[in-house]
């Protein structure tokens, strides 16, 4: 995202993933890997639980930066996901 003297420099915004958002994902993008949606498998895991796909919290990252910079191209990306994400935990994402 390019940002012009209009746009804000730093943001953040907070959203609480949950079961369904994953399941819902996962329908969607077809990734049903069971770390995602099988509480019992997930649960002996080193997660203990079921964890976000990355790619559906750099969805909810891209739509928020889509509202603060609407038009701008999407050039450029890198990510990178080092600590899992949990159904019904709050996350806070920052632009800095």
């Amino acid at each position: 995202m390019s940002l012009t003297a209009d746009a804000p420099l730093r943001a953040s915004f907070t959203w609480i993933p949950r079961q369904a958002d994953f399941d819902a994902f996962a329908r969607l993008s077809g990734d049903d890997n069971p770390i995602h949606v099988d509480p019992d498998f997930s649960a002996r895991t080193r997660f203990g639980r079921t964890v976000s796909h990355g790619m559906l919290l750099y969805t909810r990252v891209h739509a928020h930066l889509q509202e603060l910079y609407p038009g701008r191209a999407h050039k450029l990306q890198t990510l990178m996901f080092p600590n899992p994400a949990y159904a019904d935990e709050e996350l806070t994402f920052l632009q800095r």
